[in-house]
């Protein structure tokens, strides 16, 4: 349909410039230059691949004309009465050639800068969806890796340390080292298997924002932990103020501060401090965790809260898979708040969460 109509386009136009080149003065009028656009409108309407044919046809045809009106002068009406009449005529004709093309040629512009646009736009979505892509590929091979090591090998050992109790020759001592080793290494598995279904059922928009008391979740989550840290003799030192609240998802706020005292403990020394505090300023509520342990060295800063960090093996050679962090940051994000902190090696950490006041 395109084409047939193309067809009948040229069929027409050239005729009709044909003709109006034998009445309108030929070389004297303005016809030939005019017959021009019908060249530039192809070009614009057709087929790149096409174009050297239209230039071709259109080369013939204004050739022929002028050999007719050079052999056959007689073939040519002359309809200009006076010299101005011819100029007037001949210069309204180029104005408008002119006013023709500018706006066929704005309006080819325009098109193309809008698809130019377009392109760049679609390109950039592109990239960012084969780099979320990419993200997501690598957070499935990690959890996968965590699933069939982390996680197994702790399992591993527990299965081990029971058929080891089963022996006849072992001492109660003994007994009770694999019994004390078997409670380790199942609590160790239990917050990994918290960690991970928290990471991978992670939605930004499902945190529950609430006025929440700081100190009661601050106080929850120490009592929870304080088996853990009292294992190494390490003391968990809280000041906080009943009257502080902050805007937040209570649950999401107690496995960070759970994930960032875990660290704490697996990170100082045995009879060792970690000292949790809250306070309040300028609108907003400040939550601190800091330990007196190995402290994080400066190779191992940048990045911290990414999930490609590996995790290092704490003071009493504890294992993680690096998630706590990155759970932290995500969380923190989701109600509107931040993380950071501050750490010299053998010297501790501390980190800072910060919460809107409620």
């Amino acid at each position: 349909m395109h084409t047939l109509a193309i067809s009948i386009y040229v069929v027409v136009s050239y005729l009709f410039f044909i003709g109006q080149y034998t009445i309108l003065s030929g070389i004297g009028g303005p016809i030939l230059n005019v017959f021009t656009l019908t060249l530039f409108f192809l070009i614009i309407i057709t087929n790149p691949k096409t174009h050297i044919y239209w230039l071709i046809l259109h080369s013939i045809t204004g050739t022929g004309l002028l050999m007719m009106e050079y052999f056959h002068p007689n073939l040519i009406n002359e309809v200009y009465n006076s010299e101005f009449e011819h100029f007037f005529d001949i210069g309204f004709k180029h104005f408008m050639t002119l006013l023709f093309m500018y706006f066929i040629a704005s309006f080819v512009m325009r098109t193309y800068i809008t698809e130019k646009k377009l392109a760049v736009h679609q390109t950039e979505s592109a990239k960012q969806m084969n780099s979320e892509l990419e993200h997501v590929n690598s957070d499935k091979s990690k959890l996968l890796s965590i699933i069939g090591h982390d996680l197994r090998g702790p399992l591993n050992s527990i299965a081990s340390f029971f058929e080891m109790i089963d022996f006849d020759d072992l001492t109660v001592e003994e007994r009770d080292q694999f019994i004390d080793r078997i409670k380790v290494l199942t609590n160790n598995s239990i917050h990994l298997l918290d960690n991970l279904l928290n990471w991978a059922s992670f939605d930004s928009k499902s945190a529950e924002l609430e006025t929440i008391n700081v100190q009661e979740i601050l106080l929850d989550t120490v009592n929870l932990i304080e088996a853990v840290a009292s294992k190494k003799e390490i003391k968990i030192k809280l000041t906080s103020s009943a009257k502080y609240n902050a805007i937040a998802d209570a649950q999401m706020l107690q496995t960070v501060v759970r994930n960032l005292l875990g660290n704490a403990i697996k990170f100082s020394h045995p009879g060792g401090i970690i000292e949790v505090q809250s306070t309040n300023h300028l609108g907003a509520i400040f939550i601190k965790v800091k330990d007196y342990g190995i402290g994080i060295p400066e190779d191992r800063k940048q990045g911290i809260f990414s999930s490609f960090v590996k995790s290092t093996p704490g003071t009493d050679s504890e294992t993680g898979v690096g998630l706590g962090l990155v759970l932290c940051s995500d969380f923190i994000k989701a109600m509107n708040g931040s993380i950071s902190f501050t750490s010299t090696e053998n010297l501790g950490t501390e980190f800072v969460l910060k919460l809107p006041q409620g």
